[in-house]
């Protein structure tokens, strides 16, 4: 990302009006697109199980277009997926599976409403 790029070549200390040519010279290259690579890491994130909020605090400016990318059907898929496999041995009805379940999504950054929601709805 373009933000990342910059502390590089900050941490380098490179002339502010140079590093700010070799960033513009690289996005009209194309090998600089804030874009696509926000799109990429949203999802390698849906791909390992993570909620919207995990990958936006990994990366703050991504917040707007993971809100505009997840839905809340894509987060109940995901979050009754985690609960099917995480309670294959144990029974839902089982108040401390249930608290330990809501802690474990709560990690991977469901949204609260949608995983209460959820594991009443598979009581």
């Amino acid at each position: 990302m373009k933000s990342e790029l910059t502390k590089k070549l900050n941490a380098y200390q490179i002339d502010p009006q140079a590093s700010a040519e070799i960033l513009s010279e690289c996005e009209k290259l194309g090998y600089l697109d804030d874009l696509r690579e926000g799109e990429l890491r949203i999802k390698r994130g849906k791909r390992r199980g993570l909620g919207p909020l995990a990958i936006a605090q990994k990366v703050p400016e991504l917040k707007e277009l993971v809100r505009e990318t997840f839905t809340d059907e894509e987060q109940r898929g995901e979050i009754a997926r985690w609960i099917e496999k995480k309670t294959r041995s144990e029974s839902l009805s089982n108040l401390k599976v249930k608290q330990r379940l809501f802690r474990f999504l709560m990690g991977k950054g469901f949204d609260p409403t949608l995983i209460r929601e959820q594991l009443l709805v598979d009581e």
